[in-house]
């Protein structure tokens, strides 16, 4: 049985690599890589581990999920191994084939036993996948519902509701978009009314909590 622990903290995966190497499982911790290098790498020089353990988050990784879905794609069982409670990261990366998740807060023990577990093709803790999968899918909904109301808002709207985030004054937006005062002021009024909120301190709000001002500035 072999493992390949990628987390960029050493000492714990030292620590991982310890205890499972006591178990009797053959472990190796390596440095976290972007996707193509990263698979490329486990290919040329480990060949088939029984599983990877992900660490959920890491500088080096700046898609998880999708060095997830690489993984599975050649045949790669993944664990993902998390010091946070990100409810959104850690269901893409179920969606994207990860088995299951341990958490670094469980004791060494557990983690531990999770591990082989998974590398074993064991099934690891169903409830806990489903539960995950159903608050993220249910959250989805919410997201995209919310983010719907924002179809309606014109090009110039957008513009508008996106300056009013970066905190300017209807003032400043005009002189930005060489249009007049009155003429903002009316696209403002727009906004609040399609966006069904009585505040400027609203529209940005719900912009924010929806997603849309992260979409927008993509």
């Amino acid at each position: 049985m072999s493992v390949v622990l990628v987390d960029d903290h050493p000492l714990l995966s030292l620590g991982l690599v310890q205890g499972l190497a006591a178990r009797g499982v053959d472990a190796v911790a390596v440095p976290p890589e972007p996707p193509p290098q990263f698979v490329r790498r486990l290919r040329e020089e480990i060949g088939a581990p029984n599983l990877v353990v992900l660490d959920l988050s890491m500088p080096a990784v700046p898609d998880t999920p999708e060095l997830v879905a690489d993984l599975v794609a050649q045949g790669v069982r993944v664990l993902m191994l998390s010091g946070s409670e990100d409810s959104d990261q850690l269901a893409r990366c179920l969606l994207a084939g990860a088995v299951g998740i341990v958490s670094k807060d469980e004791t060494v023990s557990a983690i531990l036993d999770t591990i082989e577990c998974a590398a074993a093709r064991e099934e690891i803790r169903p409830v806990d996948r489903v539960e995950r999968l159903r608050r993220f899918e249910q959250a989805d909904r919410s997201r995209r519902s919310h983010l719907a109301i924002f179809e309606g808002l014109t090009p110039s709207e957008q513009e508008v509701l996106c300056m009013l985030a970066q905190g300017r004054s209807a003032t400043s937006i005009a002189e930005a978009r060489f249009v007049s005062l009155p003429t903002v002021r009316s696209q403002i009024k727009a906004v609040l009314a399609k966006l069904g909120v009585t505040s400027q301190l609203e529209a940005v709000a719900l912009a924010h909590r929806s997603g849309w001002l992260n979409r927008a500035a993509t």
